[in-house]
């Protein structure tokens, strides 16, 4: 029968699950929140664009 106390202090995690999380915990990774981020505000640039070329045309 398997002793697991005993395989538990033998246990080493592999460097390449090691690599992995450093790989996972350090990477930024774009979600929705941030694509709708940037859709909000390409829309505010995009507006005070339009607004500056309104107030720049002439009045009749």
């Amino acid at each position: 029968m398997l002793n697991f106390e005993e395989e538990l202090k033998k246990f080493e995690p592999s460097m390449e699950i090691e690599q992995i999380e450093d790989v996972v915990y350090n990477h930024t990774l774009t979600d929705m929140t941030d694509i709708m981020l940037e859709m909000m505000k390409q829309e505010r640039e995009r507006a005070a664009e339009n607004e500056m070329l309104f107030m720049q045309q002439p009045l009749e």
